[in-house]
């Protein structure tokens, strides 16, 4: 009888209506005892239900963002943890579980973005990447890689789109590698303007000696030397005591005093 009840759950009694919240506190009954007995389409079904009817059961999400984590059915599992955060009297364990659900899904997107791409499989990369960025947005890593994806592919707007959607979404994600990447972005579709306006952005960023180089580097490639020599100059006042980054600015100086000499001699 009552445990027959609780078992078939909500059955849309109600017609062409939603769940009530009492539909929903049968349907979270039920679906308890579905997970009991590692029905997971039934425990689904009901738990659907359960926050259908009431969207504030912060239980309900939780146990459906577990089951849809571990079939793997990610974008679900974001959207049920998601819903767990705006509610008040979330028990705090739910909170620290769904962490690691997302911090495991975004690995694993993104390293099955990472192979996915190394074995040739650019289509496949996407997808995950994509994915992972759903995971979590806040990450640069799986947008650098997806971004660079696209710029491999030669599908540059795309790889422009997706490093400037994610900066206007969420302007944290701004670093000097990001802002690295969107600037060989621009250089592949011959916007110099843009270009340089990120790699100025890039360069009052910069604090270390690997950015500072490589930027010094990127601005060699276009030919502002100007810009090179500033970079290079940062980097020595950053790291003093290296040998290399000192050796490379007085390279160039040297380089550019001669050029300029030689430049003189042949004037008439």
């Amino acid at each position: 009888g009552v445990f027959a009840a609780v078992l078939l759950g909500w059955t849309g009694a109600h017609g062409g209506e939603g769940p009530t919240k009492g539909d929903a506190s049968t349907a979270l009954r039920s679906a308890r005892v579905y997970i009991q007995q590692q029905v997971w389409d039934k425990a689904i079904e009901q738990l659907e239900i359960a926050v259908a009817g009431d969207p504030e059961n912060a239980e309900a999400h939780y146990l459906l963002g577990k089951i849809y984590g571990d079939r793997d059915m990610t974008e679900k599992m974001v959207r049920e943890f998601n819903a767990l955060k705006p509610l008040k009297d979330v028990k705090p364990e739910y909170l620290t579980e769904a962490k690691g659900y997302f911090d495991r899904h975004w690995s694993s997107r993104y390293n099955g973005g990472v192979a996915a791409f190394k074995a040739g499989k650019p289509d496949k990369a996407i997808e995950e990447l994509k994915m992972a960025i759903v995971v979590d947005g806040t990450k640069t890593e799986a947008v650098k890689f997806l971004a660079d994806v696209y710029l491999a592919q030669k599908q540059t707007a795309l790889g422009v789109e997706t490093l400037e959607k994610a900066l206007t979404m969420n302007p944290k994600l701004a670093d000097v590698t990001v802002y690295m990447s969107l600037s060989r972005a621009y250089h592949e579709v011959g916007n110099k303007t843009k270009e340089l306006e990120t790699l100025r952005r890039a360069l009052d960023m910069a604090k270390d000696v690997d950015a500072l180089t490589s930027l010094g580097r990127a601005y060699q490639a276009i030919g502002e030397q100007d810009k090179q020599i500033e970079a290079l100059e940062v980097a020595v006042s950053v790291a003093p005591t290296n040998g290399g980054v000192v050796l490379d600015l007085a390279t160039l100086c040297f380089t550019l005093a001669d050029a300029e000499k030689d430049s003189l001699k042949a004037a008439p």
